[in-house]
């Protein structure tokens, strides 16, 4: 018996039918595999938080200090900031260097796996309204406590989020040319780790929207306490 092989139009069929699976299926694949990125960005979120969290316990509740001015050792996520002219400043981001490292202790938790800046090992910045804070080269600076700037509405204010663009280890939310405003690093939007110790993924223009309902820093989700 003679074998018969495939002629072209039924070898021009199989490749259709394959092209289309294809179209069908990857979409599906990038989402499961982004759905992922966004599970693991949150496990990150929930360790930070409990690292937060120890260190206030270990601190009479004072919150840890972001961003001063060339020293990391005191700031949160190691990330120091070095003026190198008059024009020119420049960021250094050692995670192992910030203060709750030693609650922590594992540098790939300061990173989002969809964080595509690979110079960068910090994905995550914490509410400026929150936490301590030193200025001038540590010459001065307060210190804040948690629990009477959000009493009552843990749940409600941020405290670890992803930025647009300018991730500094910390952010603002009345940022005048919006350099801090709520990123879109996953499909859409970003995660949020609160208050209270729960993360969430939000959609960017949800949070937006919620930002224009406030006043310039004194926004519900993410402020304390008017005049705490």
């Amino acid at each position: 018996m003679k074998k018969r092989g495939f002629t072209l139009i039924e070898l021009l069929v199989v490749i259709a039918i394959i092209a289309i699976l294809a179209a069908i299926l990857f979409p599906v694949m990038t989402s499961a595999k982004e759905k992922a990125k966004e599970t693991q960005c949150l496990n990150n979120l929930k360790q930070l938080l409990t690292g937060i969290r120890s260190y206030c316990d270990d601190n009479n509740g004072s919150m840890p200090f972001c961003y001063p001015d060339g020293y990391t050792s005191h700031d949160w996520a190691g990330v120091a900031k070095c003026t190198l002219d008059s024009d020119l400043v420049k960021l250094y981001w050692k995670p192992q260097d910030g203060s709750i490292f030693p609650y922590v202790r594992n540098t790939k938790v300061f990173r989002c796996p969809s964080d595509k800046l690979v110079f960068r090992p910090v994905s995550y910045s914490m509410n400026a309204s929150l936490s301590s804070y030193w200025q001038q080269n540590m010459v001065y600076g307060w210190v804040r406590k948690l629990e009477p700037r959000t009493a009552g509405r843990a749940s409600k204010v941020v405290m670890l989020m992803q930025e647009k663009s300018n991730n500094d280890s910390y952010c603002v939310w009345n940022d005048p040319d919006h350099s801090d405003d709520f990123g879109s690093i996953h499909v859409n939007g970003s995660c949020i780790g609160w208050c209270d110790g729960h993360v969430t993924f939000l959609n960017t223009k949800t949070v937006l929207a919620e930002r224009e309902k406030g006043i310039a820093g004194k926004i519900c989700i993410f402020s304390p306490n008017p005049g705490t």
